[in-house]
């Protein structure tokens, strides 16, 4: 996913210890620390107003991530607070709200963000066979009659894209094969973009633009995807996350305003499909195992293939322990953000700033040895305890005597 696009999903995000769904008696698959500072600096002569930052979406707890908030606040020239409510928006995220935000940013002035908090993650595990039985007539009503709508990035209603999604699998009714021949035709047919531009290019970028140019990232693709499945009836829509990636990025976007450091920490977007009767599964169309790279355009664009179809739900980053969920989407338009931040920095003279860092932490486990103690080991082991004591502290002695011999101080 390109970097500026996924910017509400790098710059505002807070981690909250709310009720977890995941069983704590169920060990987590890795652990993560992740800390984030972001300075926002207003260089111009009005003031900024911050209603964006005023509710901030964060990191969720599922049946398969735990959050816990280690450190959260904002501080201004003159004005620091970690005080927040929390409150659900209409796509069912959690939304925080910081009580004492300033409504707008000064000339001259800055607003700082500094987060650190953890995350344990668990695996899921999908079997492919289950997947193979449902039909699109055994998707509930209800999510059909949500999820398949049309919105403001999923155009289902595009005659093009209409057509394109009624033409593959023609006449085939099973989830499975529809969604696989989707994935088919992308992997053919969409390349990935390189050149130095996509960046900037591609903060808005919609499903008809896919289809046309024949490029799109992470995003791009899930968005078109999504499109397509909701055209033929199967639920579908956008996650959005951070995947533990060892290494260190910088980003340097519309001539300095927005700038990105990350240490471990790549933003991902991925589809979810729902496919009965095992449920919603996760799809990724630009990173999973097995993918395959193939460059094209002089490197200025590569296609990802993979070596089975179905690699791309089993081997899905989102079904790994690598990724973070941040985020879903399920109807808002987040293209129209994107460009509206655009357009602020410019208009505004601001500097974004962001500096981030995920760490995997390492947790040692106390290892059990069954051993059930007796009256006759116990005494065995207090007399060893005492000679142990004993000849450790005659050593020490004479090293004490010895040290105090050859001692010089230093003048």
């Amino acid at each position: 996913m390109q970097a500026f696009k996924a910017f509400l999903a790098v710059v505002i995000i807070l981690l909250i210890n709310t009720s977890p769904l995941m069983d704590d008696s169920q060990p987590a698959k890795a652990t993560y620390n992740y800390k984030l500072n972001m300075q926002l600096v207003n260089h111009g002569v009005e003031e900024y107003p911050l209603d964006n930052l005023h509710v901030l979406t964060i990191f969720p707890n599922t049946t398969l991530q735990k959050a816990y908030l280690v450190k959260a606040y904002f501080s201004t020239d003159n004005l620091s607070s970690s005080e927040y409510t929390l409150t659900i928006d209409e796509e069912g995220n959690t939304v925080l709200h910081f009580v004492k935000l300033p409504k707008g940013l000064r000339p001259a002035s800055s607003l700082n963000l500094s987060l650190e908090y953890t995350l344990k993650v668990m695996e899921k595990k999908i079997d492919i066979n289950e997947l193979s039985k449902g039909v699109v007539s055994d998707v509930p009503s209800e999510l059909k009659s949500y999820f398949t709508a049309k919105t403001g990035i999923w155009d289902t209603d595009d005659v093009k894209l209409r057509e394109l999604a009624m033409n593959l699998a023609k006449g085939e009714t099973r989830v499975l094969p529809i969604l696989l021949s989707f994935i088919e035709w992308m992997e053919l047919n969409i390349r990935y973009p390189l050149y130095p531009e996509a960046d900037e290019r591609h903060i808005a970028w919609y499903p008809n633009q896919t289809y046309e140019e024949k490029e799109g990232d992470c995003d791009d693709l899930g968005n078109l995807l999504i499109t397509l499945l909701r055209i033929r009836g199967i639920p579908a829509y956008l996650q959005i996350g951070v995947i533990y990636y060892k290494g260190s990025t910088s980003i340097r976007l519309f001539n300095g305003s927005y700038v990105r450091d990350s240490i471990n920490a790549a933003w991902h977007g991925w589809v979810m499909v729902y496919v009965p009767p095992v449920g919603w599964v996760p799809v990724d169309l630009t990173y999973f195992s097995g993918l395959r790279v193939t460059p094209t355009n002089g490197g200025r664009f590569q296609y990802i293939r993979s070596e089975n179809l179905t690699d791309h739900i089993i081997g899905a980053a989102a079904a790994s322990s690598r990724a973070l969920l941040y985020v879903n989407v399920t109807k808002k338009d987040y293209m129209t953000e994107n460009l509206r931040l655009k357009e602020d920095l410019k208009r505004y003279n601001l500097t974004l700033i962001i500096r981030e860092e995920l760490r995997e932490v390492i947790e040692l486990k106390p290892v059990s040895v069954g051993f059930k103690p007796t009256l006759t080991g116990l005494v065995i082991a207090t007399l060893l305890l005492t000679i142990t004591l004993i000849a450790t502290y005659a050593y020490l002695r004479r090293r004490a005597r010895r040290i105090s011999w050859t001692y010089i101080p230093v003048k």
